[in-house]
């Protein structure tokens, strides 16, 4: 993960940062979703 912010230009940090925030909180809400879900339903 740090080698690909390296990899970027330094104009492009901001926007890596902002786009890795995004991805946490999209993988964030498919986490809570799933354990919701099996709170509600438990196997």
């Amino acid at each position: 993960m740090q080698k690909f912010i390296v990899t970027q230009p330094l104009t492009n940090t901001k926007l890596v940062k902002e786009r890795t925030l995004y991805g946490l909180l999209k993988v964030g809400r498919v986490l809570d979703l799933k354990i919701t879900k099996f709170a509600q339903d438990p196997l």
